[in-house]
């Protein structure tokens, strides 16, 4: 039983880190358009599936990660040529359904009430409008683009059109690209896992109480999303997709991919 344990484990830990092989425009590789700024912006929303029936969400990690998201791929992104803009958007939950409460500990402290999604927004030289147009485009480039996108981006529409009206209500420089970037890592007891592997698609997290935690974060599964998108056109430039995935380095980063600065230039 022991042996079978750890092998359904294993399984399980090894397709969480399946990697897909990220697509890049090829066109605008060769010149086309002209890209010197990056708009970064973050989701990331760790939910904890303890004992009880009712996530948990640490306010302190969860806010943790995401200065360490965008200090790291800033960084990334400087080292091929760009310049990352100061304005930024940083969220928790801003895909989830608004009606998931949840559980909230602050300064490791479970505090008197729940919380409902988004769990946290935090903006950097933006306005209200903005960021409205902003949360609109999470929402766009998360439910018009599947994961399997990565490999087969010419079987979807992708609202180009969409996303250039969203980000031209936002004060860009020329010759700008978002970087938006989602990632979900949802923790799952090992028992519960074990369900997830043996039942697949059906049963998940009933133990949450049958709540479904998101549009991207499919069956419960760590999943990590991201977007280069030309503020100009809207055009969909590169896009990846993981199930699991670490920003801690550039060779093993998750936007390794994303072609340089010299790349859009003349």
């Amino acid at each position: 039983m022991n042996k079978l344990f750890f092998i359904i484990i294993a399984l399980i830990t090894l397709s969480s880190c399946t990697t897909k092989k990220a697509y890049v425009k090829q066109d605008f590789i060769q010149g086309k358009p002209q890209i010197e700024h990056i708009l970064l912006l973050i989701d990331f929303t760790s939910l904890k599936d303890d004992i009880g029936k009712i996530w948990d969400f640490d306010e302190d990690y969860n806010i943790k990660q995401q200065d360490f998201i965008h200090t790291h791929l800033s960084q990334l992104l400087r080292g091929k040529g760009y310049n990352v803009l100061p304005m930024t958007l940083k969220t928790s939950g801003l895909l989830l359904d608004p009606n998931l409460a949840v559980e909230h500990y602050k300064n490791k402290s479970l505090q008197q009430s729940l919380i409902s999604a988004p769990f946290i927004l935090r903006s950097v030289e933006l306005n209200d409008n903005e960021l409205n147009q902003l949360t609109d485009l999470f929402y766009l480039l998360n439910g018009t683009v599947s994961p399997k996108v990565a490999n087969h981006i010419q079987k979807y529409r992708f609202a180009s059109e969409d996303a250039a009206q969203l980000l031209s209500q936002v004060e860009l420089p020329d010759n700008t690209a978002a970087l938006v970037i989602t990632v979900n890592r949802p923790k799952i007891s090992a028992m519960k896992n074990i369900g997830i592997g043996l039942l697949s698609a059906g049963l998940v997290l009933g133990a949450s109480g049958g709540t479904y935690v998101g549009i991207s974060t499919l069956h419960g599964i760590p999943s990590t999303f991201g977007y280069f998108i030309d503020a100009k056109t809207g055009q969909l430039l590169w896009t990846n997709y993981a199930g699991s995935t670490s920003f801690k380095n550039s060779k093993s980063s998750f936007i390794k991919d994303i072609p340089a600065a010299i790349d859009y230039s003349d």
